[in-house]
């Protein structure tokens, strides 16, 4: 029963609707997401299922950012997002942001829904694969953080989920008895983060492997498409405060960006909401600047392509 409820202070509706591919997808309208005392925002999803962007007009151009809540902009409003900072403050005129993140996504979702969008991506357009630390360890493998949408309603009832088998994404059955009962054993109250310790000690679950395809994936579908991809890991607080990324994050060859956030903890705080982890709208500044540097750095976007240059400004800001 608790499991079901979930937490009862977050309410969410209208924001998500089953996906008989990537398990769930944002619903086209309004949704509202709330928190007494972190949030209380509205949601405002395209006929395409994308988070508004407000001030990225129509181009030629696209820049798509693929990834999870972080990138969807969990908790701020859709001017917040670093998606719209960046269209906003960084990139000049002629480039088109499409922010296609979704809140929950791990890793091998966000490459499915790229997948789902490829057919969209033009020549010219750039692909950014900008997954949250913590999404690495969302699969049907690690099975943690997908067994808590067996039990809540908040995204619809889930009947598949994207898992990597024999080097292809495919949706596997998701609402099985097996997954409820072992789903039980990872979220119960006082046992349950020991069984899931036990579990993949005895079943590893090859979590860089397994990123590693998928991101080459992404990144094969990508120049197929004559687009220009970039792969980051955007930090989570927690790793601002431990200086570095988790282990499963850091080899796999993501630029350093927790030098752009703050490390000490008062300051940290300032950066997320007090009961939620997620970035505030202070946060989503950050990493829109964080971003800006290594897409310019890496070639991904074009000097010309940027109203300043967010490395001789980024102390201003």
């Amino acid at each position: 029963r608790r499991m079901a409820f979930g937490d009862r202070a977050e309410q969410i509706s209208r924001v998500h609707v089953p996906h008989p591919v990537l398990g769930w997808a944002p619903r086209p309208g309004t949704g509202r997401h709330a928190r007494p005392g972190n949030y209380d925002v509205r949601y405002e999803i395209d006929s395409r299922g994308l988070r508004r962007v407000p001030g990225s007009a129509p181009a030629a151009s696209r820049l798509w950012l693929f990834g999870d809540s972080f990138t969807f902009g969990h908790g701020v409003e859709d001017a917040d997002t670093w998606a719209s900072v960046l269209a906003r403050d960084w990139l000049a005129p002629g480039l088109e942001v499409r922010n296609a993140g979704v809140m929950g996504f791990g890793l091998g979702q966000s490459v499915a829904r790229l997948l789902e969008r490829a057919p969209e991506i033009r020549p010219g357009d750039r692909v950014v694969l900008a997954p949250v630390s913590s999404a690495l360890e969302r699969s049907l493998r690690h099975f943690a953080h997908p067994s808590k949408y067996l039990f809540r309603e908040q995204n619809g009832r889930i009947e598949v989920y994207p898992g990597w088998r024999d080097g292809k994404l495919v949706p596997l059955p998701f609402d099985t008895f097996g997954n409820r009962v072992r789903a039980l054993l990872y979220n119960a109250r006082f046992t349950g983060r020991g069984i899931q310790r036990i579990h993949h000690w005895l079943a590893p679950t090859r979590i860089d492997e397994e990123s590693v395809e998928l991101i080459g994936m992404a990144s094969e579908v990508s120049a197929g498409r004559g687009a220009r991809f970039a792969w980051l890991v955007l930090p989570h607080p927690r790793d601002c405060l431990r200086g570095a990324l988790p282990a499963p994050a850091s080899g796999l060859g993501s630029p350093d960006l927790l030098a752009s956030f703050p490390s000490q903890p008062q300051e940290v705080a300032g950066i997320r909401f007090p009961d939620d982890p997620h970035w505030n709208a202070r946060g989503h500044r950050i990493a829109a600047r964080a971003v800006a540097v290594e897409l310019l750095d890496s070639g991904v976007l074009d000097p010309g392509e940027l109203r300043d240059d967010p490395r001789r400004v980024a102390r201003r800001r």
